[in-house]
């Protein structure tokens, strides 16, 4: 009994020792990652704080121009799919039109085969056997080279599901790639959100006062044409009624007939210079006002364009910083999840070892009694 006792003994020491071992194994692993994890985050974080400022505009243009590719590779594999469908059409054509053809000659054959009674029993001469020979092999080829044509275009469908896949699997790649690089750097866009909030409040008073100045601008010139135009009026108003009282003067005095003629010609040439004077310079007062109303609005198009562009961008900025707090959220979980496992883990540990020191002491006492 005491030597099967003892080997009882030795096996629960073994066991207890193996499980002890492989759980200090897992301990030493899940710390390590642990380790690796919190040495990629200071790291990440090390970049993030020093690189802010130098990799916003890099990493903005390199997620759009692969957003780009991928665009194009779309485009190019929705065109090979078109292309692929009409080369099915046309196979599907041309099936068809041999299936007619056969059944056609079905029914050339059955015909003659039940109307060979009405049919003449002569024999065809050679040269005529040797004419319907020719046109058989004839026609023969033509159906031979057909399926040649059909077997080489099945092919060329063959190669370009092959290029479709390849490609597909290229673009699956790069989405991947730019799924860990929008991960990687969601970081840098929490911080450039507040940037361009403060860029966007500036920009914004910066246009306003720009508006206003513009229009001040527009405004006090405008006024200053339009009392030149008032100016020149009046002028014109004065110089006819200088010349009306002339006239009405000549006309009181008897001048001669031909001077008062003159006098007449004169003052209607005037009138049209002056006037015709007038019209352009009214011509020219409106194409200001027309010129000024079209700046006025094509500023105001450009400022609500780039009031519109800079309210998407901060509805990106929005949806990217939504996207952030959700992997960090993410990223807590995991941890808190492997630091539970831990902690699981080195309770099981802890009473592995309770349980090993347990098993220890009865060897002993065990040994103590042997010997005595």
């Amino acid at each position: 009994m005491v030597p099967r006792i003892i080997f009882c003994v030795v096996i629960l020491m073994g066991i207890s020792n193996t499980e002890a071992i492989f759980t200090y194994m897992m301990l030493e692993e899940i710390q390590a990652e642990i380790t690796q994890l919190r040495n990629l985050i200071q790291t990440v974080n090390n970049n993030v704080v020093n690189g802010v400022d130098k990799n916003v505009h890099t990493t903005y243009d390199y997620i759009k121009g692969n957003f780009g590719q991928l665009s194009r590779s779309l485009a190019n594999i929705q065109t090979k799919t078109q292309n692929f469908d009409n080369r099915l059409a046309a196979v599907e054509k041309l099936l068809k039109q041999m299936e007619q053809r056969d059944v056609t000659n079905r029914n050339l054959i059955n015909t003659f085969s039940a109307h060979d009674s009405d049919i003449s029993s002569t024999v065809l001469p050679n040269e005529d056997f040797n004419s319907m020979k020719k046109e058989i092999m004839n026609k023969i080829s033509t159906v031979t080279n057909s399926i040649g044509k059909i077997e080489n275009e099945i092919v060329k469908i063959k190669e370009d599901n092959k290029q479709i896949k390849d490609f597909h699997k290229k673009s699956s790649q790069n989405l991947e790639s730019l799924k860990t690089d929008a991960n990687n750097n969601q970081k840098l866009f929490i911080k450039c959100d507040k940037k361009l909030e403060n860029c966007n409040s500036k920009i914004n008073n910066k246009e306003n006062e720009e508006w206003k100045i513009n229009i001040t601008k527009a405004c006090n010139g405008q006024e200053s044409d339009v009392k030149k135009i008032l100016a020149n009026a009046k002028l014109l108003q004065n110089k006819l009624d200088q010349l009306s009282q002339k006239y009405d003067q000549s006309i009181g005095q008897n001048y001669t007939l031909q001077k008062e003629d003159h006098s007449k010609s004169e003052l209607i040439n005037y009138i049209k210079k002056t006037h015709e004077d007038t019209i352009k310079k009214l011509n020219g007062l409106s194409e200001m006002t027309v010129n000024l109303g079209a700046k006025f609005v094509s500023n105001s198009d450009k400022i609500t364009n780039k009031i519109q562009g800079l309210n998407r961008l901060d509805q990106e900025i929005q949806k990217i910083a939504g996207s952030v707090t959700d992997t960090k959220r993410k990223v807590e979980l995991g941890v808190n999840q492997t630091l539970a496992e831990v902690s699981k883990h080195s309770k099981a540990v802890t009473a592995c070892n309770g349980q090993e020191s347990e098993v220890k002491k009865s060897w002993q006492t065990l040994k103590f009694y042997i010997i005595k």
